[in-house]
């Protein structure tokens, strides 16, 4: 009897492609969607996944440490930018295998229609070893590949007909050690926005994920820190996990994704792309157009923080500056043929103002 009930278990644990020891992420929670805006083909190294884990995308299955993972330098003999056969490249790959917890890779994406994956099967000898790809839990492509005397035995696993506005929990593992080497993500659209909703305020903090074109909002980073305030300087564009203050009239906000963003300079905002536990008075947060210091508690996904650490003294709340007037005023679209000129923040003037910050006489305004 004991004997049977391994049996069962071991079907259990194994049979779905995802072993007990490994822990799936959270959804938004432990793990933040990555928006594809062209299609991509990742070369999944070590050195490439901690850049991804660090933008809150990719995790391994290794619950206590979701950035450990093995990686190898092996050869392939298939070609993932043509798909074609080629001589054995050299490549650093990812270990990958469904009874190892680190050598579970998940990956967070939206706004895709195909992924591809490219396996190699390490043993060189004589084995038969399965590549998979697990879409939320389902096994949704798995070719079994026999070796070589070389260890070089490539193939290419695809699933195509995502929908585009699904958010998908990509996994992918195998039977026993192989490396993954290339993952390609077919983009739905060149197009696709993240958002978020401004409060009353007229002020959010806000990180992605995603690259993002901030040309048609009021975006800003914290370039400098004193005891009383925190210095805005405005972006137009920022990298993936990026802590940002946006300022806008309140209700929804949609902001472009790009593909990739220049890299910006100093920036005391930290990204809170998945939620953040924060204990008393470690962190900074926004509250009312001002930063206050943060109770014990969590910080939620797609916000951002300042560390208290660096701030200079202690501060009951750091003020906006934004290198010149610090007072903002919400006035209606309305109000604005009576209140003078109108200009940018670059000093431009502005005939018809539409949602944004501008400059009136010298103050800064909201318009709603």
């Amino acid at each position: 009897m004991k004997k049977k009930i391994f049996t069962l278990l071991t079907l259990l644990s194994f049979g779905l492609g995802v072993n007990a020891a490994t822990s799936v992420p959270t959804k938004d929670t432990q793990i933040a969607c990555k928006t594809f805006v062209e299609t991509t083909l990742l070369w999944t190294s070590s050195t490439n996944f901690a850049t991804w884990y660090a933008e809150g995308w990719a995790t391994s299955g290794k619950s206590s440490d979701r950035s450990s993972v093995e990686g190898a330098s092996k050869y392939y003999t298939l070609e993932p930018t043509t798909g074609e056969s080629c001589s054995a490249t050299s490549a650093d790959v990812l270990i990958v295998k469904q009874d190892g917890d680190k050598k579970q890779i998940f990956m967070y994406v939206t706004n895709i229609t195909k992924v591809e994956a490219y396996f190699i099967n390490t043993k060189a000898g004589t084995e038969t070893r399965t590549a998979k790809i697990i879409i939320d839990g389902a096994e949704v492509a798995s070719e079994d590949l026999a070796s070589n005397a070389n260890g070089t035995a490539s193939c290419k696993l695809t699933k195509d007909g995502l929908t585009a506005s699904n958010k998908y929990l990509v996994q992918f593992n195998a039977s026993a050690d192989m490396g993954l080497y290339a993952v390609r993500f077919t983009a739905a659209s060149a197009s696709a926005n993240v958002s978020l909703t401004i409060p009353a305020s007229g002020y959010a903090t806000f990180s992605s994920a995603s690259a993002l074109d901030l040309s048609s909002v009021d975006a800003y980073v914290v370039s400098a820190l004193s005891s009383s305030s925190a210095t805005l300087n405005k972006v137009t564009e920022a990298p993936a996990n990026t802590g940002l203050v946006i300022i806008g009239a309140a209700g929804p906000c949609d902001i472009p994704v790009k593909a990739s963003a220049s890299a910006i300079g100093t920036n005391y905002l930290k990204a809170s792309v998945k939620p953040k536990t924060a204990v008393a008075s470690e962190a900074y947060i926004m509250s009312g157009g001002k930063f206050h210091p943060a109770n014990a508690g969590t910080i939620p996904a797609g916000k951002a923080y300042l560390l208290t650490s660096d701030i200079p003294g202690s501060a009951h709340e750091l003020s906006l500056d934004f290198g010149g007037a610090t007072g903002i005023t919400s006035v209606s679209k309305e109000q604005t043929t009576n209140n003078g000129e109108y200009h940018d923040l670059q000093g431009r003037r502005i005939a018809q103002p539409t949602k944004g910050l501008y400059i009136v006489n010298g103050k800064k305004v909201i318009v709603k």
